[in-house]
């Protein structure tokens, strides 16, 4: 099963529990980042096929500073679909430019 974690603030796991997520689901890893820019919220997400990259996601919480107001981290095992991007978690949900989704085992709907 994927690995997915959440938190508030820059609070996050270490760097050795990420690369131990990454390592045993290894079949590609996405993140959002929810911060406040001092005039409202903004979500940044990225999606990569690479561990290395995937375990950045402490140094891009660093960067955001106290700014930060949520996050999450996805690292998958592939059990369906294509092992490539399209299948990375978090996904934008509809038409809501603050709002992810990640989960474990199958979704058979379309977003």
């Amino acid at each position: 099963m994927c690995v997915l974690l959440c938190g508030l603030g820059a609070a996050a796991p270490s760097l050795d529990e990420l690369e131990t997520g990454a390592a045993v689901n290894p079949d590609g890893f996405g993140w959002s980042v929810l911060w406040s820019d001092g005039d409202g919220l903004k979500l940044d997400t990225r999606h990569t096929m690479h561990a290395r990259e995937a375990v950045g996601l402490l140094d891009d919480l660093k960067s955001y500073g106290d700014r930060v107001v949520a996050w999450l981290w996805h690292a998958r095992i592939a059990t369906s679909g294509y092992v490539d991007l399209t299948g990375c978690h978090p996904f934008q949900v509809g038409r809501d430019a603050l709002s992810v989704l990640g989960h474990n085992g199958m979704l058979p709907l379309t977003p």
